[in-house]
């Protein structure tokens, strides 16, 4: 039927990974036995499946081009193989994975799906924190990679030892892809009380949306029928395990073959009231997790791209290829000299985002979505007429037309080698002592630092960073020595300025100033003056975007562009803003900004 008809029977699905081994410092994993290619902590990583067939001395068929050599996920391997009955000889290979206290409700061991072998004898066994074993499920002739089976509810368990006396495979070893059950549940419609979303493209702040990184987010009232999110509640399969930081996926759907996502989020506190039916918790995208992590390079970046700098932010916080796209336009801004002080990952990306005139947001599988001013949405994929919506306003956006538009360049420049650190007194040193310091530039950034030491010391070698300098000093005979560093500052100097102005549009409105803020990431005058040339273009004339208020549409994202139809023509628009309500109906607030 679709959302667009006129009776609709529209469901949600909330999946919550109450345990995250992405988030759970607490999880370590041990083995008896451990294979070169090996990454034991893959096994606790929700990940079933290997990379690739990798290539051991075990078994080894036809050489056809198939096999692998390591990386990607990998998993434990042993290194003692099976006998001519698959059998192991004791000791037998074991995996231990601790874990802070947890309910455990099954119990699941996948083998490698890539060269199909597998446990086929084996026991897992659960202790708690004193060491007493609390449970233990044998298993005899599996046959399976994944063998998965529920169990009564084991409480307060904190390790997890699984041992393999029989394999699949005569003469190899043991290959587990995953072994740590992580507590995921699913709430469906019956489940839930309110979802609210709200996803953004650009946040303006006050001011023009340049440069906007956004976080979106969504608040979840859960039904707490049986008081499974009830702190106390020992006897709860959620019992030590509602905490903030849980990963959290929302879908809207009509049939359960076709999900709509609305985004991937990780959980804030939650409130759980005594007297109330429900638990509630607030969640935010990952954009939102970079805010709490710090971003400290100790180098200068010569000739990188925006491009460059912002893959170097998001690869630092740990993301992967593949968790963000980045507009390859960004690739033709090359900025001279880049320097971060300390700030956070987010804070980075917004400076990034705002000298590029660039777009940061989540999309709606938890994708980092970075796009330049030349963004295009393709065609629209949504005609919408009087039908559709409730409400339709069109504001005329006057507190953001602006028509003479001033952007200042900001250059780093190095300046002449000079003095930047210096021991105020003389330090003492014994013969043939080995000294390590960690001293502070006066100035900073700086490039081509280089130390000298005089006195009864000699410098055994230096590693030099923008900020300072790790020294290792040798002392030569027993008295004093001093240190001292030359540099060159890198300093802003020769700022150039760049106005772009509209003469029709100040005759019409008036003179109407934009100064964009200083960023250190805009050096180059011609940068400047691409800056100011696209903000008044985009900004010269009022501009009239729409805000909808409809039946909604969980298909329509971020970016999209729509047909607007109404009594005075068709106009169309990009999806910058998404406000969704959903109790067991749907109901959305849509704000586009003018194509």
């Amino acid at each position: 039927m679709g959302y667009n008809a006129s009776v609709r029977d529209i469901k949600c699905k909330v999946v919550v990974d109450f345990t995250s081994p992405f988030l759970d410092e607490s999880i370590t994993v041990t083995s008896t036995e451990v294979n070169r290619i090996a990454t034991l902590q893959q096994t606790a990583d929700s990940v079933t499946s290997m990379s690739a067939k990798y290539l051991l001395l075990d078994g080894l068929g036809t050489l056809d081009g198939t096999w692998c050599l390591g990386g990607g996920q990998v998993g434990w391997f042993g290194t003692s193989v099976s006998d001519a009955s698959a059998e192991f000889g004791t000791p037998y290979p074991s995996l231990t994975i601790t874990h802070t206290s947890r309910p455990i409700q099954s119990v699941k061991v996948v083998g490698d799906d890539k060269r199909n072998e597998y446990p086929v004898n084996f026991t897992v066994k659960l202790y708690d924190v004193s060491n007493t074993l609390l449970h233990t499920q044998t298993v005899t002739g599996n046959d399976a990679v994944i063998y998965s089976e529920a169990i009564d509810t084991v409480s307060a368990v904190v390790k997890q030892v699984l041992t393999i006396t029989k394999w699949s495979t005569v003469g190899t070893c043991v290959k587990i892809a995953e072994f740590y059950t992580s507590i995921q549940e699913i709430f469906l419609r019956d489940d839930i009380f309110q979802i609210n979303l709200l996803e953004e493209r650009e946040v303006s702040e006050g001011s023009l949306p340049i440069g906007s990184i956004s976080s979106n987010e969504i608040d979840i009232r859960f039904y707490n029928k049986d008081r499974i999110f009830d702190a106390g509640n020992t006897m709860s399969p959620l019992y030590g395990v509602v905490k903030p930081n849980r990963r959290v996926r929302v879908y809207l759907y009509e049939d359960e073959e076709d999900l709509s996502p609305l985004g991937v989020f990780w959980t804030g506190e939650w409130t759980v009231p005594e007297n109330a039916l429900w638990a509630q918790t607030t969640g935010r995208d990952r954009i939102s997790m970079l805010g709490q992590s710090t971003f400290s390079s100790g180098e200068v970046y010569e000739d990188y791209s925006l491009l460059d700098l912002f893959e170097l932010v998001l690869t630092d916080a740990g993301l992967e290829t593949g968790e963000y796209v980045i507009d390859t336009n960004l690739d033709l801004t090359t900025v001279p000299y880049a320097y971060f002080e300390s700030q956070s990952h987010r804070e980075a990306l917004r400076k990034l985002a705002e000298a590029g005139l660039a777009q940061v947001y989540c999309d709606r599988e938890g994708i980092i979505q970075i796009e330049g001013p030349e963004f295009s949405s393709g065609a629209s994929v949504l005609t919408m007429t009087s039908d559709h919506y409730f409400n339709k306003d069109n504001p005329t956006n006057w507190g953001t037309l602006y028509n003479y538009i001033i952007v200042d360049t900001q250059p780093l420049v190095p300046g002449s080698s000079e003095t930047v650190f210096v021991d105020i007194e003389a330090e003492t040193i014994d013969n043939a002592e080995v000294i390590t310091r960690l001293v502070y530039f006066n100035t900073v950034p700086c490039l081509n630092a280089s130390a000298t030491v005089t006195g009864n010391a000699v410098l055994t070698s230096a590693t030099y960073y923008s900020w300072g300098a790790s020294c290792v000093i040798t002392g030569t005979s027993t008295g004093t020595y001093t240190l001292s560093i030359t540099a060159e500052p890198l300093e802003i100097k020769n700022k150039q300025r760049s106005v772009a102005q509209d003469t029709t549009s100040i005759a019409e409105n008036g003179k109407l100033t934009y100064t964009f803020p200083g960023n250190p990431f805009v050096q180059t005058l011609a940068q400047a003056q691409a800056i100011s040339a696209s903000i008044l273009a985009s900004y010269k004339d009022p501009r009239r975007d729409v805000t909808l208020d409809w039946r909604g549409d969980p298909t329509i994202e971020l970016g999209d562009k729509i047909t607007v139809i109404d009594t005075y023509g068709n106009n169309d628009y990009i999806v910058v803003s998404n406000r969704i309500e959903y109790d067991g109906t749907l109901r959305e607030e849509t704000k586009g900004r003018k194509a």
